[in-house]
């Protein structure tokens, strides 16, 4: 399978195209070489209600297409994204009630989605998505 970019959502004004074909290279790198599926990436909100914005979906396998699109242009406040946004820790799950966004938590049953990798920096949320529950390896993070 390829690797599909969201097209309806653009890079906010803050990332350059130069940044944001950094990072398309470095998800579609770190999914070519890892057991996840599919990857997104969220910024900070600017509204009041806080948490982050959804700006770019890579999929390695067609069957996400439903998640990639419940994921494009919302904004989120919980499950593993909005947790590693909030504390600023990785999250590394495969427990629903953690993994699961309150927004998205349908797709993620319907597609199977069984592990979560959320990676917070300065900038955004990077969050890896598995179709096969994977424990997590402290060591990794």
């Amino acid at each position: 399978n390829g690797l599909y970019s969201s097209g309806t959502t653009a890079i906010p004004p803050k990332f350059s195209n130069d940044q944001k074909d950094r990072l398309e290279e470095f998800v579609s790198a770190f999914l070519g070489m890892s057991v996840f599926d599919a990857a997104d990436i969220w910024i900070p909100a600017t509204t009041a209600g806080g948490g982050v914005y959804h700006v770019l979906s890579t999929l390695t396998n067609d069957s996400l297409q439903a998640f990639r699109c419940a994921s494009e242009g919302i904004t989120i406040t919980d499950g593993a994204v909005g947790r590693a946004y909030s504390t600023q820790q990785p999250v590394w799950t495969h427990i629903p009630h953690i993994m699961c966004d309150s927004v998205r938590h349908h797709v993620f049953h319907s597609c199977n989605v069984r592990t979560a990798l959320a990676v917070p920096s300065p900038a955004c949320v990077v969050c890896f998505y598995a179709l096969v529950r994977t424990d997590a390896v402290p060591f990794v993070l």
